[in-house]
Formats: C-alpha cells, structure tokens, sequence
C-alpha cells in the first residue's frame, strides 16, 4: 500500500531592500513551493513596474527578497535589472 506524504504549504515573505532600507512584508503568503513563490514575485515586481513606470530610476539598487522561516532568504530578484519584465517577458529562473 502506498504511503500519503502531505507537504504543507510555507509562508514566504517578500521584502523590497536597497541594502540600507527595507519595506517588510509583515503577512506573507501561504505557497506551494518556492516556484510559485518565484511566480508570485515575478508577478509583483511586473506590477509595482508597471505602477511606477515613470519612476523606476527610484527603484535603481532595490531588490525583492524571498524569505521563509526555515531558511531564511530563499531569493533575491534585483528591480533593477533591464526592463525585460515591462515587455512581456516571464521571470527567467536564472534570474532568480
């Protein structure tokens, strides 16, 4: 007879840094994985670009921090990188 294994889905927490100063996320969100944490902050950083277009040089040096309790930061997707998110491309996992 097979085994069940459940697997419990994380709180990962996306923070926005520039190093010095950090915005936290205080909730978190409850994934599956880390690809869909990755999914998720790809998704946020598209929007937060698409919101502050004509500001991006504001967000030069900033970087969107993954993190869960266990272990930690998990991630780190620079803002800052050319703007292939704002033409419609997908997060590359290398990136990431």
């Amino acid at each position: 007879m097979a085994e069940l294994i459940l697997i419990r889905p994380r709180r990962y927490y996306f923070d926005l840094t520039n190093g010095t100063d950090v915005i936290r996320d205080e909730h978190g969100l409850e994934l599956a994985n880390i690809d869909a944490a990755l999914a998720y902050a790809c998704e946020a950083i598209e929007e937060l670009r698409k919101e502050t277009a004509s500001a991006s040089s504001e967000w030069w040096g900033w970087r969107l921090e993954i993190s869960d309790h266990s272990a930690g930061r998990v991630h780190s997707i620079p803002l800052s990188e050319p703007d292939w998110l704002s033409h419609g491309h997908a997060c590359p996992a290398a990136l990431c």
